[in-house]
């Protein structure tokens, strides 16, 4: 289910960008805020835990050559594996993806129902591949986070699909890392669309 645009409805954030962008410690700081966060890729370690639901979908895939002694997944062996061949990745990522969505769609919907009439509660749902996996319609506010340029400065990008292109509308400054300072625009006014 789609979060509802309702004013008094819970604002539902999707948070997007590339490797070491600064995604975790954007979401680190909302949190800090009072934001609830809901992370993709902690949600993918749980799952891939012995036993757990994906680790068996990769090790019956993937053999049990990919097990450290501890039956934990040998990330890096993994890794490997799947940087070769992009089959591979993808056979990885039709496996895991799946699961993963299931868990933040039931979290998103717990925080809808928990919160429901609480126009001051926010949640961002981090995850890294939004658009690569089509998600950004699961969102009505995304915020892709891009560390390009200026160096040291932290940008939210507002990006507008105009088929069949994707087009910058606007940067604007979130977390400067030198004195750690977040842009109140994303705090004091949380109604902006940011994508």
């Amino acid at each position: 289910m789609k979060p509802a645009d309702s004013h008094d409805s819970p604002l539902v954030y999707g948070l997007t960008g590339g490797i070491a962008c600064g995604k975790t410690t954007l979401a680190r700081l909302l949190a800090q805020r009072g934001w609830t966060v809901v992370d993709s890729d902690e949600i993918a370690h749980r799952l891939m835990a012995p036993g757990a639901e994906n680790w068996q979908k990769v090790v019956d895939a993937f053999g049990s050559g990919i097990l450290n002694s501890d039956r934990t997944i040998n990330r890096a062996a993994l890794g490997d594996a799947i940087f070769r061949e992009p089959a591979l990745r993808e056979k990885l990522n039709s496996l895991t993806h799946p699961a993963i969505r299931k868990v933040w769609h039931q979290e998103r919907e717990s925080f809808l129902e928990s919160r429901a009439g609480d126009r001051a509660a926010r949640l961002v749902i981090v995850i890294p591949l939004l658009y690569e996996a089509g998600l950004e319609t699961e969102f009505s506010t995304r915020v892709a986070i891009d560390r390009t340029a200026p160096p040291k400065i932290l940008l939210a990008v507002e990006l507008l699909l105009v088929q069949p292109y994707w087009i910058c509308k606007m940067h604007k400054p979130v977390l400067h890392f030198a004195s750690w300072q977040l842009n109140p625009y994303l705090l004091e006014y949380p109604t902006i669309r940011w994508i």
